[in-house]
């Protein structure tokens, strides 16, 4: 079974949905994805198009965070 650190947010009927890698530090401390500073550039800019994030699903491609902050090592997580 995979395990989810920190699971997709916003409305599952959402009309625009953003996908990260993986969550980091900040995504995992706070259960939030995007929260970090690539967040809050992603966020500025939302507001900037009059996209309003809670309208929005955002979520990343791997619910936990990868060793090294580094997709070449997914295979650590992925053989437990």
């Amino acid at each position: 079974m995979l395990k989810i650190d920190v699971p997709g947010q916003g409305p599952y009927n959402a009309k625009i949905v953003f996908v990260g890698e993986a969550p980091a530090k900040y995504e995992l401390e706070l259960h939030k994805n995007f929260c970090g500073h690539s967040g809050e550039i992603l966020f500025e800019i939302l507001h900037h198009f009059g996209i309003n994030r809670n309208n929005a699903y955002f979520t990343n491609v791997f619910k936990v965070r990868l060793p090294g902050d580094s997709i070449k090592r997914i295979k650590e997580i992925m053989d437990d």
